[in-house]
């Protein structure tokens, strides 16, 4: 954290508390730490086993003497000696049975009719490495007492020559059967037995060209090839590595040949090297599953399974070595961890890394078993990467080793689970540590972990980087000096170690339970204060602690420690400025206080709860479904009551929308709860008298979140029950088609049309086990967008954009110097032109003058611009315009006139004081404004945004309906009068925080400094501004309103006239006055008359006029309801008719809609060249799909026209009356599309 004053002076004395604290925070990594313990005794001695690998044990037996008795220090170690039932005496029996490659010899040592040794006395036709594995059947028979035991899978004919041999010496059964060498089986190596095939798989139709390698498992180990694939076919394979042997896996390349000519994997086995030819298949299919076109795999992932079409082939089952780990599910914390358990010939010692509770990696570190078995063995820690599981299949052939490093991995997740239950486990490990560079691409390193170390911003941090295959496996952070939170809590404030919780950043995602942020902005760790509620709200697990799902622990406090600066995208940068913020939260506060069970159920929540259940008649914690919603509406009700009273109104963009989008919901859910009619208002009303007494502004604009709830509720009735009734359709379709998703484009519909948030169509479908193709919404939301993007004209200000700028010295600055002065001396710091830094501007260049102090304000706060003059003696410089640069800088943008200006010259610069004093009467006019408008029309009004100049003012502020002409001359009378008293206009620089004692009005979101500046206009406007004003506000003159009007939802708009202004606009409307009654041959005082008597005589002569147009028009249409066509159920009317305007094209859909009855009615008509569209839709129709509006735009680009409208009725023109016909043709097909 760093140079944090002590936390003492607020830490709570809370003795129920629990510190979630920040001990082990780091920008660049998280805290892991490295445990491990020693395997407890009963992991390290193996169970006893059904598939014992005799071939690892050490061959103590002894040669016999000619009378073949046999000792007990030529017995096999075997598992535990059970209980037999020979019925035989005491004493050494000798038998014999057929091997692979003649007599197998074995004495049976028998004792209390138990078979205490089995002992292989000769048996000289068998090769020593299969006999080896074949003596496993020994265990197994003396394990059992019993001789009818499976053969060892790798050894099959010898271990069923001594089973044989067993039966003859306890039975006299004689085994007559021949020796397999002599059947042509061949023998020894990587197998011995017949024809084997590796199991079958599909194969892709064809490969892409390239070079491919994969890996596969041989006898000796891993095995890897090259293929070749030329012209979509194999052209070559290379073994490139492998451990088996020369001769057995030269017998086995053989099946080469056979896997190119056949263009196939689907190939036999070579009898006699079956593992080394297996492990060619699996590689040769690992590599062709990179390569395959179709996307399908050549690899048999897993286990594969071996089909034996000869006579008991030796041969056993291996695992393909090259899937990737899988999402594990071990609840660890990350960490690399040591176990430790017996192998074949002494220790096996691994460490395992864990991070996001995902095994990535099972590195060996240490063995003492035979080099050829443990290779093979080595394909458990595959086994237990890929399954994310310690109960995998051991080797067969290695059954000891293979059982060794498994138990030693549940060794090492034993440390893991005792390092996250808080238990200390010493680092037994012995990886290598230091610093290591790593190069872009393959990590040529040794298998192993590797510690490096690096300056954090608390102190050094210590990374593990563990590396197998090449590949890095896991980043771990092991070591981390960040403990200063921790050290605080324990060493200053006093809450007992065992009471605090470390969290840890995510290794994937970079985010940290205990970092908080915000998008860009101050960020940093920070303690969270949790209260135990008790076991009553617990979980009952033993295990139950902070961070438990359940409700024992609750935050109820955190303290953010913001001494970063993040820029959104992961990067960040230290704050000169730290300070800790802290807060808790008052809901969770009383839920502890008042002991309730939820948020829900404190008292002021309750009270919002209660009177829902009210309204909808129904009963909390009757039924779950109606208990959610009851929920939803007391959450979200008082949500959107706080936003309105905030300013915030509905809208379809940023808070406004979330607004939109809550309220909605509210609606939604009333339905659900069979509220009808209005009654968002019944609930806000209480929400208003639960919290006034602490928010007293909720009571102050009550009438105005009513009017926003009622007018918000009122448009979305209008829709929802349409909308609602086109969902259920789609429903229905998807249902019949056997889909699950809505296409985006359908649930974009339910939103542009219906005012259905995405989020509300989400929710509905969710509940009937459907989703929602979300990007297929937000594809058509963006080609909206983009649409409405491209019919606006974009400008941008000189055409070298800001690149000019970034250039300049950082550390040059401008002061405006301006409000007490407009001409000023000041030496040039910049001169550039628009595309470049230079050291003079001469006659007749364009460039931008930085001076060290300017009277020129730049545009800023909704305050246009200074222009004017800079001027040396034989120079001159026409400002057009000023602007703000970043680091400070104040720019002069013009042109210049006559003569040179250099940089280093001081000029002078003169302000256009008329274009000055007009702008300042406007600016001041607005703080009136803003001022008599909250005054008539209520609190909630706010500056939504201004503009200023000489010539006009614009004020753009929150209100919910347009205002009255009544409401208008109130506010112009008020601001009047306030010109007229003549208020001084005074200024003063303060503190924030004194700004704000004073009622100063702030807009709201806006950013400001420590110190501020104040303008106030006597006693009735004070406010924050750093523009320029009048010194009174008598200097104004005189104010007109022109127009009042609706810019966005909930924003309203008033242009008005000052001083000069004002006396223009009267004098141009005389003026037009004057010219008018010339035009109608009387005088301006009888204009009004005349105007009357004229407008009487027009509308009788249109009356006229259009009755002869109605009655062409139904003449030139004739008879055309025979021209009706039914499209899904919708009856369509579509009909060309020439001669008709707008006006009588619309009478005339009217007319043909009434007698249509139901459906749907679009005309076309050329009148002087010009072609006129119009669509029109009844209820029923539109309830089916229908929309004139989006009818209309898919016909009218036939005719060269644009347009549209509402669902019920849409128009449009043309230019191209060729397009006509066609036009009227494309209808049904758009008709069809929206049903």
């Amino acid at each position: 954290m760093g140079k944090w004053k002590k936390l003492t002076a607020f830490a709570p004395a809370l003795a129920a508390v629990i510190v979630a604290a920040c001990a082990g925070i780091s920008l660049n990594g998280y805290t892991a730490p490295v445990y491990a313990v020693e395997q407890p005794e009963a992991l390290v001695t193996p169970e006893p086993e059904q598939d014992t690998d005799a071939a690892e044990k050490k061959d103590d037996t002894k040669k016999k003497d000619d009378t073949k008795k046999t000792t007990d220090t030529e017995a096999e170690l075997v598992a535990a000696v059970g209980s037999g039932s020979f019925e035989l005496a005491d004493g050494t029996y000798e038998g014999s049975g057929t091997g692979f490659g003649g007599t197998i010899t074995v004495s049976v040592v028998l004792k209390d009719k138990t078979i205490q040794s089995i002992s292989i006395v000769s048996a000289p036709g068998e090769d020593a490495a299969f006999l080896n594995r074949a003596k496993g059947v020994i265990d197994r028979i003396i394990a059992s007492q019993s001789v009818d035991v499976d053969t060892v899978s790798g050894a099959t004919f010898s271990s069923k020559g001594i089973l044989a041999a067993v039966k003859n010496a306890l039975t006299g059964q004689e085994d007559t059967s021949e020796p397999a060498s002599a059947s042509g089986a061949a023998g020894g190596g990587a197998s011995a037995g017949g024809t084997v095939t590796v199991s079958k798989i599909e194969e892709p139709a064809a490969y892409r060209d390239g070079t491919y390698y994969g890996t596969g498992t041989g006898f000796g180990g891993t095995m890897k090839v090259c293929v070749v694939v030329s012209g979509g076919k194999i052209a070559s394979i290379d073994i490139v590595e492998n451990s088996d042997t020369p001769s057995y896996l030269s017998s086995a390349s053989s099946l080469i040949s056979t896997i190119i000519s056949t263009q196939s994997t689907n190939v036999d086995t070579v009898s006699g090297a079956t593992y080394s030819s297996r492990g060619i298949i699996e590689a040769v299919r690992s590599a062709l599953s990179q390569a395959a076109v179709n996307g399908s795999s050549s690899t048999n992932g897993g286990s594969q399974s071996n089909t034996n079409n000869g006579n008991n082939s030796q041969n056993n089952n291996q695992n393909n070595n090259n899937s990737s780990a899988s999402k594990g599910s071990f609840p660890y914390q990350d960490g690399i961890y040591y176990g430790t358990a017996a192998g074949f010939q002494g220790d096996i010692k691994v460490a395992v890394a864990l991070q996001d509770q995902t095994i990535k990696a099972v590195l060996i570190l240490e063995n003492e078993d035979d080099e050829t078995f443990f290779n093979r063995a080595k394909v458990v820690a595959d086994r237990i990467v890929d399954g994310q599981k310690t109960d995998v299949d051991l080797v067969s052939g290695a059954t000891y080793s293979s059982r060794g490093i498994q138990n030693a991995v549940k060794q090492a997740l034993e440390n893991a689970k005792k390092a996250t239950n808080g238990e200390t486990v010493p680092d037994n490990g012995t990886s290598s540590g230091g610093t290591t560079t790593i190069p872009e691409g393959k990590f040529p390193y040794e298998e192993g972990i590797y510690y490096g170390t690096g300056e954090g911003y608390l102190g050094d941090i210590t990374t593990a980087v563990v590396i197998q295959d090449e590949t890095i496996k896991a980043i771990l952070v092991t070591e981390s000096e960040d403990d200063e939170a921790f050290h605080i809590w324990t060493d200053e404030i006093g809450v007992p170690a065992e009471k605090i919780t470390r969290f840890y950043r995510d290794p994937e995602t970079g985010e940290c339970d205990n970092f908080w942020e915000h998008g860009a902005g101050p960020c940093g760790p920070c303690s969270e204060i949790y209260y135990d509620r008790g076991i009553k709200y617990g979980c009952g697990k033993p295990d139950c602690k902070v961070g438990c799902d359940c409700d024992r622990f609750m935050e109820v406090w955190n303290n953010v420690f913001t001494q970063f600066d993040g820029d959104g995208h992961g990067n960040y940068s230290e704050l000169e400025q730290k300070n800790i913020d802290t807060g808790m939260g008052l809901e969770r506060l009383a839920v502890v206080v008042q002991d309730v069970d939820t948020v829900f159920d404190i008292n002021t929540m309750k009270a919002i709860r209660d009177k829902i259940c009210e309204v909808a008649g129904v009963e909390y914690q009757k039924d779950e479904k109606t208990d959610v919603s009851i929920r939803l509406i007391t959450d979200h009700m008082r949500s959107s009551t706080f936003m309105i009273s905030d300013g915030i109104l509905p809208s379809n963009e940023g808070r406004g929308y979330v607004l939109r989008r809550l309220i909605r919901r509210v609606a939604r859910h009333g339905r659900l709860l069979g509220i009808e009619g209005k009654f968002l208002t019944k609930i806000a009303q209480t929400v208003i008298d639960e919290c006034k007494d602490g928010y007293p502004e909720l009571e102050e604009k009550k009438d105005f979140i009513f009017n926003v709830l009622i007018q918000e509720e009122d448009k979305f009735s209008k829709t929802i029950d349409q909308g609602l009734s086109i969902l259920n359709d789609m429903e229905e379709k998807l249902n019949q088609e056997g889909r699950k998703v809505l296409a985006g484009a359908d649930a974009f519909k339910l939103y542009d049309t219906y005012g259905f948030p995405i989020d509300l169509t989400i929710e509905i479908l969710e509940e009937k086990g459907f989703t929602v193709d979300e990007e297929g919404f937000q594809a058509a939301m963006k080609e909206q967008k983009e649409t409405a993007r491209k019919a606006r004209k974009v400008t941008n200000y000189m055409g070298a954009d800001v690149t000019v700028y970034e250039s300049i010295d950082p550390s040059i600055t401008s002061k405006f110097v301006g409000y007490d002065r407009l001409t000023h001396q000041s030496k040039v710091t910049v001169l550039t032109t628009e595309d470049e830094l230079v050291d003079a501007l001469t006659d007749g260049q364009t460039g931008t003058i930085i001076v060290d102090e300017t009277p020129f304000y730049a545009t800023m706060g909704g305050q246009e611009a200074d222009t004017g003059v800079i001027t040396l003696p034989d120079a001159e410089f026409r400002v057009k315009d000023t602007i703000k640069l970043l680091g400070g800088k104040i720019g002069h943008v013009g042109v210049v006139t006559k003569g040179m200006i250099k940089v280093g010259d001081t000029v002078t610069l003169s302000v256009d004081a008329a274009k000055r004093a007009d702008t300042c009467k406007n600016h001041s006019a607005t703080h009136l404004l803003q001022k008599a408008l909250r005054n008539v029309l209520g609190s909630h009004v706010e500056q939504a945004g201004s503009f200023v100049n000489e010539d006009r003012l614009r004020f753009d502020f929150t209100h919910f309906q347009a205002m009255t002409q009544e409401e208008i001359a109130k506010v112009e009378q008020q601001v009047v009068e306030q010109i007229a008293n003549n208020l001084p206009v005074v200024t003063e620089n303060l503190s924030l925080e004194e700004a704000k004692k004073t009622g100063a009005m702030a807009l709201f979101g806006e950013k400001y400094g420590d110190v501020v500046r104040v303008v106030k206009m006597g006693d009735y406007s004070t406010e924050l501004c750093g523009g320029t004003h009048v010194p009174n506000t008598g200097a104004i003159m005189a104010f007109k309103i022109l127009s009042e009007s609706g810019v966005a939802a909930g924003v309203r708009r008033i242009e008005a006239l000052t001083g000069n202004g004002v006396l223009r606009y009267y004098k141009e409307l005389e003026e037009t006055i004057d010219k008018s009654a010339k035009i109608v041959k009387t005088t301006p005082a009888g204009l009004t008359e005349r105007l009357e008597h004229l407008m009487a005589e027009m509308k009788a002569l249109q009356s006229e006029n259009e009755s002869l147009k109605s009655k062409a028009a139904k003449e030139a249409l004739g008879d055309v309801m025979d021209k009706t066509v039914e499209i899904k159920g919708v009856k369509l009317l579509a009909a060309k008719v020439d001669g008709v305007d707008m006006n009588a094209l619309r009478d005339l859909g009217d007319q043909l809609k009434a007698k249509l009855g139901e459906g749907v009615v679009v005309l076309a008509s050329v009148a002087d060249g010009k072609v006129n569209l119009i669509a029109m839709a009844t209820d029923e129709a539109m309830a089916k799909g229908a929309h004139a509006g989006n009818l209309i735009k898919g016909i009218a680009a036939l005719v060269g026209g644009g347009g549209g409208g509402r669902p019920n009725m849409a128009q449009a023109g043309g230019k191209n009356p060729a397009g006509v016909d066609q036009a009227i043709a494309e209808v049904a097909k758009v008709l069809e599309n929206q049903l």
